[in-house]
């Protein structure tokens, strides 16, 4: 069995990178090399870099002030609905909120109520 690989990643914005994966598995079946089986499969992912919570206007940064200011968190969302990626993941700049919580699981809790 051969497996490719073909990953692509652009920075879309501050914080916001679109990485997408394409990749393609063959199986041979018979002496003659003939190929039994093919798989093909893509996967768009959005990951939002985390940012220290204490870090100066991180919610601005992170959320954005609307209408006009999206932030990261929201920009992440909205590519990942025009891309029609399948995986968002959320940095957690290795800090935690007052009550404990890491960043990344914070900032997914925010998108998900708002």
């Amino acid at each position: 069995m051969s497996t490719s690989f073909v990953t692509l990643a652009a920075v879309v914005a501050a914080g916001v990178v679109v990485v997408a994966v394409a990749w393609r598995m063959a199986a041979s079946g018979g002496a003659d090399g003939a190929v039994a089986t093919a798989h093909s499969a893509a996967l768009t992912v959005v990951h939002v870099h985390g940012l220290h919570v204490q870090a100066a206007q991180w919610e601005r940064i992170m959320f954005g002030e609307p209408p006009h200011d999206v932030g990261r968190a929201m920009h992440a969302a909205l590519l990942a609905h025009e891309l029609d990626a399948r995986v968002i993941t959320f940095g957690t700049g290795a800090s935690h909120t007052a009550d404990g919580v890491v960043e990344a699981q914070h900032v997914r809790d925010f998108m998900l109520a708002n």
